[in-house]
């Protein structure tokens, strides 16, 4: 049986009153206090009703997120630490999938209002207008995509990008493909311009091919038109595009990194290949926990947080896949491609 709030009250030596507002307005409260109701309630096993809170703050106490590809493995350490995020405010997280599809993902930012009391959305397909036009007056961080009257949270990867192009110039490469993402993606523009300034300030040569969707089928796909060229190195917009041209080069005869480097991009499968992918990491499992708490910053004080960003870093993550070209490297022919 659940203890009671006045149980908590008299644990921690406070009225009823400040037990109840440690948990529906915690900002009203000194952080010592907070943290002082909350053990309490821990150790007694006290769990605020929500309903109740409900009616007090007139709110839903449900926060939405969507993201465009649910099975995309950079998503789902974003979305554990957005939900224990919000649990720990005492909010239900719900989630949508976009699908990587525009129509698709208006859709479901219309079957959000009303339901929830914000919403987190996370590298929309969809244009900015287009989503001021869908949430009207619902409070909304974004995640990866810039807007000068949203608040957001962005992974900075241009700097990874950067170091990726150093590292594959220092090592002796001077043809780099990159193999870009998906379209409507704002990542993949950020990573692409980077790579263009850096290659260009490198000396480096630079093809483009794409864009694809975020899949191991595509990238194998993208290994035909990468054979296409005389680069050493890929750089792949993330790992699972990385992680198919790899196994395509493969099965054509190549050797990784001997004959063909290879950096992926968010390090969320990179350490589990083999042998072990080269990465730009960092930043999808903070950005869910920074972005919840932008949000409920919001709904606390609507006019202080409306125009906040915060932007995270990221860095290289140096593994197996990336070596100095061979001298003399001689490239197998399209036709020795077996897709």
């Amino acid at each position: 049986m659940s203890a009671k709030l006045s149980q908590v009250a008299a644990e921690v030596g406070v009225s009823v009153s400040t037990v109840s507002r440690a948990f529906s307005r915690p900002d009203l409260l000194s952080p010592s206090t907070v943290q002082r109701v909350s053990e309490a309630a821990n150790r007694l096993g006290y769990q605020p009703n929500r309903f109740a809170r409900a009616l007090i703050t007139g709110r839903s106490m449900n926060l939405g997120l969507i993201v465009p590809d649910i099975a995309n493995p950079f998503f789902p350490p974003l979305i554990k630490s957005a939900q224990q995020c919000a649990r720990t405010h005492g909010y239900s997280l719900y989630l949508a999938n976009g699908n990587e599809d525009p129509v698709e993902e208006r859709a479901v930012i219309e079957d959000f209002g009303g339901q929830v009391d914000g919403l987190v959305l996370c590298s929309p397909r969809i244009s900015v207008n287009q989503v001021r036009e869908l949430v009207n007056n619902l409070p909304v961080v974004l995640v990866n995509r810039v807007a000068k009257d949203m608040p957001s949270v962005l992974i900075d990867t241009a700097t990874g990008m950067r170091q990726a192009v150093d590292h594959l110039s220092a090592l002796g490469h001077q043809e780099v493909v990159y193999v870009a993402g998906p379209r409507r993606s704002w990542s993949n523009s950020q990573r692409l311009k980077a790579m263009r300034e850096q290659c260009a300030h490198s000396d480096i040569q630079l093809h483009v091919v794409g864009p694809y969707v975020s899949s191991r089928e595509a990238g194998s796909q993208a290994a035909e038109r990468i054979l296409a060229t005389q680069a050493t190195a890929v750089i792949a917009f993330d790992d699972l595009l990385a992680v198919g041209v790899w196994a395509a080069l493969s099965d054509a005869g190549l050797v990784i990194p001997d004959d063909m480097s290879i950096i992926g991009c968010d390090d969320v499968v990179a350490e589990h290949a083999l042998p072990a992918l080269t990465s730009i990491g960092g930043g999808a499992d903070t950005a869910g926990q920074v972005a919840v708490d932008m949000l409920l910053s919001i709904l606390e004080r609507p006019i202080a947080g409306y125009h906040s960003r915060t932007t995270l870093s990221t860095r290289l993550v140096l593994r197996s896949s990336t070596a100095p070209p061979r001298a003399g490297q001689v490239r197998l022919a399209q036709s020795d491609l077996r897709m």
